[in-house]
């Protein structure tokens, strides 16, 4: 039987968390771990006072804000199970895992997500396949933003299959993260969120939907 893991970044919002974890519990098929990057650095304190309880087959790396890219990127090279990865802003519908994993194991493909659903990287599966052939994601988007318009470009240009799976059901809250932001953390995000999308054009000629190159530039 194939197993399954959940990885979610979370940043701070650990009741979002909760809901993601209690919703995937109550699904069909279970995660055979949780796989949780507590970026915030406060996730340790509230699971000691007992505000967040977490299944006992939940792994927790509070590992600093290294950024979404990063993650992604952790999981993908140590992990040897399915994997999901789920914003913490997220309540799964019950059968959500169960047919994304069910497409994975029963279709050709690399990069797995609902459908129809515009938000491709806001829950999706992605095999080992596709880390091979399209490489990392970029950790130069730091901490979030253009990481996943990035590499969607990235897979086109590789060859990796996309497919959209019916059904995939969720609830996203959106934005949870930068809404829980002070006015100061708001204008440090804004500015972040200014040099991705720079960099973004400087490396495809185009902001995303309106890539001119096929190669990166500098």
């Amino acid at each position: 039987m194939s197993k399954l893991t959940l990885a979610i970044p979370c940043y701070r919002c650990y009741d979002l968390l909760q809901k993601l974890v209690e919703s995937a519990e109550a699904g069909t098929r279970r995660p055979d771990l949780y796989w949780v990057f507590d970026t915030g650095g406060g996730l340790g304190a509230k699971l000691h006072d007992g505000s967040i309880k977490l299944p006992p087959n939940t792994r927790v790396e509070s590992i600093g804000n290294i950024g979404v890219a990063a993650v992604w990127n952790r999981v993908m090279t140590e992990s040897e199970d399915y994997v999901v990865f789920s914003n913490d802003d997220v309540e799964l519908d019950p059968q959500a895992l169960e047919l994304l994993l069910a497409a994975a194991e029963t279709q050709e493909g690399d990069f797995f997500h609902p459908s129809p659903n515009a938000t491709k990287f806001c829950v999706f599966l992605i095999k080992k396949s596709c880390h091979q052939k399209v490489g990392p994601f970029d950790e130069k988007f730091w901490p979030c933003y253009f990481e996943d318009n990035d590499y969607q470009w990235r897979m086109r240009l590789a060859g990796a299959v996309e497919v959209g799976v019916p059904g995939v059901k969720y609830l996203h809250v959106g934005s949870a993260t930068l809404k829980a932001y002070s006015a100061d953390e708001k204008k440090r995000h804004h500015v972040q969120f200014e040099k991705n999308q720079a960099y973004y054009l400087r490396k495809w000629g185009g902001l995303p939907g309106a890539e001119t190159r096929k190669t990166p530039g500098v």
